[in-house]
């Protein structure tokens, strides 16, 4: 609607400086048949100037406004490059960001801003890389994963569990490992590590104790999501589960929902939620 409307001023303004210029015109010293002729004329050119103005305009605004990366300034941009060359990874971060994913610029300054310890850097990279079939590439993938996740990114320590617990890209399963990973993404707020341990825990273990932390992990996801969202169905359904196998294992349920409040209200006070994540 914008580019119209900006494209539609323009016809405005092109038509009104070729109309005054067409007004002003000394008619009077021409023949009736001529003035006719010359009017008609300044009308074509008119709205041939008009039609031009208007698709160029409107070429510039989709082009400025329409760019899939990052919108910032030159000045700006200029800023974040000298900032990543001196070792800042997140200023590498955005200054790749401001280029398409198919821009060899977007990889240049993701590998730049991996090798200067940026987590998100590292995280993004190893998604692409995993997609390569190369034996180096995934190991690069490998190594950059484990260095996003044992830098505290969330989603990062929530996809290297999910990688030890379904034995991708030439792991070996280890719930160990998995359990370990999404219990420290689900304490740094991520809700799909909270809901893969608790179908973790609820399989592996099958007392008491696990299933009130299973519980509790799902009471928090769910009371920080989107209630409309597929994630809060998933939370949703995953109670009813816990809910079915507590009886049928004769648990006291009101004592486990009791308990797993309980401590949903005390972790959650520690809990500091992914505001902006990398899907």
């Amino acid at each position: 609607a914008n580019h119209i409307l900006i494209g539609l001023t323009s016809v405005v303004w092109a038509s009104r400086s070729f109309g005054v210029q067409a007004d002003g015109y000394p008619l009077d010293q021409l023949t009736e048949g001529s003035k006719v002729v010359l009017k008609k004329i300044y009308s074509v050119k008119t709205i041939i100037i008009a039609i031009i103005v208007f698709v160029l305009v409107l070429a510039f605004v989709i082009f400025k406004t329409d760019r899939k990366g990052l919108s910032i300034s030159g000045k700006e941009l200029a800023t974040l490059v000298s900032r990543c060359e001196d070792g800042q990874g997140e200023a590498c971060w955005y200054v790749a960001a401001y280029y398409e994913e198919s821009d060899e610029k977007f990889l240049y300054w993701l590998r730049k801003g991996a090798s200067n310890g940026d987590p998100k850097s590292q995280y993004l990279l190893s998604s692409i890389l995993r997609s390569k079939k190369d034996n180096q590439l995934q190991k690069e993938a490998r190594d950059l994963l484990e260095r996003a996740a044992s830098s505290n990114l969330p989603i990062a320590q929530w996809e290297l569990g999910r990688l030890y617990c379904e034995g991708l890209d030439g792991n070996k399963v280890d719930l160990k490992q998995a359990e370990y990973w999404w219990n420290r993404g689900a304490k740094n707020g991520n809700r799909q590590a909270m809901l893969d341990l608790s179908k973790l825990l609820i399989k592996a273990y099958k007392d008491e104790g696990h299933f009130v932390i299973a519980y509790e992990w799902l009471i928090i996801a769910l009371a920080r999501s989107d209630q409309k969202s597929a994630l809060a169905d998933e939370l949703r359904e995953q109670l009813r589960t816990i809910s079915e196998k507590i009886k049928k294992m004769n648990y006291n349920m009101s004592e486990i929902q009791q308990k797993a409040n309980l401590l949903s209200k005390n972790d959650e006070k520690n809990i500091l939620f992914e505001s902006d994540p990398i899907d």
